[in-house]
């Protein structure tokens, strides 16, 4: 009797864990990545906007510190994220609007929407990391005493 009550107990916790870990929704929450060190403001506006183009994101320029981008996923899925790289050592996607992908009002979406948001950063750390070590450096010829010796370090 006390093992039939045992194997229920089990049976039921390890069913509640299997339909918990199917369930097809997740919470909303933004996603942030680091900026390096000595980047520009425009070094950080073209490594998002490149990092876009890569994955396929449409983008537009909302303000001086903010990208709009915007996908279309499987001709089915579509959302739309604000990029704010306001802050000097992190940028931020955050969660605007999206069609097909369960946002029910709260605060939950279809979790595919992180795997193509997680494409989306990977995509842009990936060149801010690669702009970063691109770094210029610009010396006095000394033979005609001009800044024309600049060099690009790869």
């Amino acid at each position: 009797m006390f093992r039939k009550i045992i194997i229920n107990c089990l049976f039921s916790f390890i069913l509640a864990l299997v339909i918990s870990g199917c369930a097809r929704t997740r919470p909303i929450v933004n996603v942030e990545g680091f900026i390096p060190e000595g980047m520009t403001k425009e070094q950080i506006k073209d490594a998002i906007i490149d990092g876009c183009e890569k994955v396929d994101w449409d983008w537009d320029t909302v303000d001086g510190d903010h990208i709009r981008a915007s996908s279309l996923a499987k001709n089915y899925y579509q959302m739309v994220v604000d990029i704010d790289y306001s802050r000097p050592t992190k940028y931020e996607i955050v969660y605007l609007n999206s069609d097909n992908l369960n946002d029910n009002g709260k605060g939950e979406i279809h979790k595919a929407y992180y795997k193509w948001v997680g494409s989306l950063k990977k995509a842009i750390d990936n060149n801010l990391k690669r702009m970063s070590k691109r770094s210029r450096y610009c010396g006095k010829d000394s033979k005609n005493n001009l800044n024309s010796m600049c060099v690009l370090n790869d």
